[in-house]
C-alpha cells in the first residue's frame, strides 16, 4: 500500500469519528473539494495543512502515515511490548538527539539501488525510542521503496555503538537491529550495518544514517525517501560508507 494511501485511509477513519466528511471540512475550513484529493489518496497536504489536521484530531503528524490495519493500530512507539527493553535502556540513554534521520540501506544484493527510510528519534519517559518507516510501491516508482515496514523501539548506547532495536508492527512483526556509530567527518553521518529483512529474505547491510536539519518537516522528510540509485551525486559521501566492506 502507497503512502497516500495509508493516508487516506486514515484521514476517513478520524474523519468519520467526527460525524461527518463536511463537518470536518467546514471545521478546520478545508474546502470538500480539496479535502476529496487527500481521502482519494491522489495527494498529500502541505506541512501547514498536515500540522492543523494533527491539531485537529489530536494526534501526531506521524500516525497519519501508519498501517492502522495493522496490528496495534496507531499506539505510539514505546508501548507494553518493548516495556522490558525501555527499562533497561532507562539506566544510561545514548548521546543522541531526538530529530529526523534519512536511513540508508545498501547490501550487494541490492545491486545499484540503496533503499532509504525514515527514523524519528523521540525522548519518551526517560529513554530514547524510535519509529522508522518505509512504505510499499512498485519497482521504479520515485517516490517510495519496494520493501514496508513500521518498526519500533529503543536506541541504546554501548562501547561506542549505537543500537536500534526494533520489531515491525506489520506483518511478519520481523525484528531488526542496526548497529552505527559516529563517522570520523566533520559530516554528522552515523555508519554501520543492520540486521533486516527484505523481499528477498533476512539479510545484513550497511547502513547510514543522516540527520536532517531542525528545520525539516516530517512531511518533507516522507517527501524525500525514495530509492537511489548509488551514482546519484546527491548521495556521493553516503556511498563511500555503504560500499564498504560487510563482515558477517
Amino acid at each position: 500500500m502507497l503512502i497516500r494511501d495509508i493516508f487516506a485511509r486514515n484521514l476517513r477513519t478520524l474523519s468519520e469519528s467526527r460525524g461527518s466528511i463536511n463537518h470536518v471540512c467546514r471545521q478546520l475550513g478545508i474546502h470538500r473539494q480539496q479535502f476529496a484529493v487527500y481521502l482519494r489518496g491522489d495527494r498529500l497536504p502541505n506541512k501547514t495543512t498536515l500540522a492543523r489536521l494533527s491539531r485537529y484530531f489530536n494526534v501526531a503528524e506521524d500516525a497519519f502515515f501508519v498501517d492502522s490495519s495493522a496490528e496495534g493500530g496507531l499506539e505510539p512507539a514505546g508501548n507494553s511490548d518493548c516495556q522490558a527493553i525501555v527499562d533497561r535502556v532507562k539506566v544510561s540513554p545514548p548521546a543522541l538527539a531526538p530529530g529526523l534521520f534519512q536511513t540508508y540501506f545498501w547490501a550487494p544484493v541490492l545491486g545499484d539501488d540503496v533503499v532509504t527510510a525514515l527514523t524519528v528519534v523521540s525522548q519518551k519517559d526517560n529513554a530514547l525510542t524510535f519509529r522508522r518507516l518505509t512504505a510499499t510501491g512498485e519497482r521504479g516508482d520515485p517516490t517510495w521503496s519496494y520493501v514496508k515496514g513500521d518498526h519500533q523501539g529503543v536506541v541504546s548506547e554501548r562501547i561506542g555503538w549505537i543500537y536500534f532495536q526494533a520489531s515491525n508492527r506489520m506483518e511478519p512483526q520481523e525484528p531488526s537491529l542496526l548497529a552505527v556509530k559516529w563517522a570520523a567527518l566533520s559530516e554528522p553521518l552515523l555508519v554501520g550495518h543492520a540486521m533486516v529483512i527484505s523481499h528477498l529474505g533476512p539479510m545484513v547491510t550497511n547502513v547510514v544514517l543522516a540527520p536532517y536539519p531542525s528545520t525539516m518537516t516530517l512531511l518533507g522528510a516522507i517527501r524525500r525517501t525514495r530509492v537511489f540509485n548509488q551514482s546519484d551525486p546527491q548521495i556521493a559521501l553516503i556511498t563511500r560508507f555503504l560500499k564498504q566492506k560487510i563482515v558477517y
